[in-house]
Formats: C-alpha cells, sequence, structure tokens
C-alpha cells in the first residue's frame, strides 16, 4: 500500500510539444502541476501519452487528493479537476478548476477506465459539484489541435 498526497493524472492527450496547449489551473490550485508550484519556480514534469489514432484530448486533467492507492481497491474520494484546457470543448461546456468530478456518463469516476474513452466524437456527459452544488457539463471528444511544425 502507497500513501500519496495528491496522485496527478494528465489526460491532455494529443499534446505532444510542450507548451503546446494552455493550461488554466485557477486562481486557487493548489496542484503540484501548476506553475510556480515548486520552489524553483517551475512545475513539476509530467509525461503526457502519446495519442492511439482516432483519439482526442478531453481538455481537462484531474487529480486525487488525500488518496491511498491500493491494488483492487477504489479510492474514497472523488477526483478533481486541476486545470482545464483554454478553447477545450471540455472549458466551452464550463469545466472549472475545483470542480469535483461525480460521475461521467453515469459512471462512477472512481472505476478504473471511466476516463478511457477518447474517440473523436465520443460525447461525455459529466456530473460536477462546484460550490456545493451540482450542475451538468457535457461535450464531445474534438480532435487534436494541429501542431505547429519546427
Amino acid at each position: 500500500m502507497k500513501t500519496m498526497w495528491i496522485a496527478a493524472i494528465a489526460l491532455l492527450v494529443g499534446a505532444t510539444g510542450a507548451g503546446a496547449q494552455t493550461c488554466d489551473y485557477g486562481p486557487n490550485s493548489t496542484s503540484p502541476f501548476a506553475p510556480g508550484a515548486h520552489p524553483d519556480g517551475g512545475s513539476l514534469a509530467r509525461v503526457r501519452p502519446a495519442p492511439r489514432p482516432g483519439d482526442g484530448p478531453i481538455g481537462f486533467e484531474y487529480e486525487w487528493r488525500n488518496v491511498v492507492i491500493q491494488r483492487g481497491v477504489r479510492p474514497t474520494s472523488l477526483p478533481l479537476v486541476a486545470c482545464v484546457i483554454t478553447g477545450s470543448a471540455a472549458a466551452r461546456a464550463g469545466l472549472r478548476p475545483g470542480d469535483t468530478i461525480i460521475s461521467v456518463n453515469g459512471r462512477d469516476p472512481r472505476v478504473r477506465g471511466t476516463f478511457a474513452e477518447r474517440r473523436i466524437g465520443t460525447r461525455w456527459v459529466m456530473r460536477i459539484e462546484r460550490g456545493g452544488e451540482e450542475r451538468e457539463v457535457s461535450f464531445a471528444i474534438e480532435a487534436p489541435a494541429p501542431q505547429p511544425t519546427a
């Protein structure tokens, strides 16, 4: 068993270059990936998985806080939106940093594989909690933004 202060999951599939997209962490972010989160003034580096053919970015990153990682055991807390990609479908739908993810397409977000379906055109209906109120945001996975050529 391994105790984690924060376990962050990067789901910006399609972002192949550093700085390819701007991630809004919000004004009150406690994410270790936010700019300035480290004493050296930078943020943690992370690996972004290469996109599978036909996949697109979901437009946000989420993280788990105060989670005990244990094989075969579902986390007890719900994931939080860490940052939202500026201009993404998720941002246009109203997803904001700090939102608690209650469900994704009717599924418990703590179940493995809930965030796995990233095929372009896949519709996501997310139930979130913000400021003590539940709301629903809906968006479709879009094609990755074209990357600048060198």
